[in-house]
């Protein structure tokens, strides 16, 4: 029994904690399904990235998935 006590206490005592700045980013992450991917670039092509996206108005991470669904699509037509 007082280890049930016990346990129920330590779980309230680690849910009132603050948390870090990162836990949060992580748990919001988790929440909305994201995950990072990072990639190493040459310059040019992280600039083409950038100006590409701010020319169509889009981020840079909507404009890579809309460029590689594209590709994919036009493979397979080919």
């Amino acid at each position: 029994m007082t280890l049930n006590i016990i346990t129920v206490y330590l779980k309230i005592k680690v849910k009132n904690m603050a948390l870090t700045r990162a836990e949060i980013n992580q748990r919001s992450n988790e929440k909305r399904g994201i995950k990072n991917k990072g990639f190493k670039l040459n310059v040019d092509d992280i600039a083409m990235i950038k100006q590409t996206a701010i020319d169509f108005n889009m981020s840079e991470a909507k404009l890579v998935v809309e460029a590689i669904k594209f590709f994919k699509d036009n493979k397979k037509a080919s």
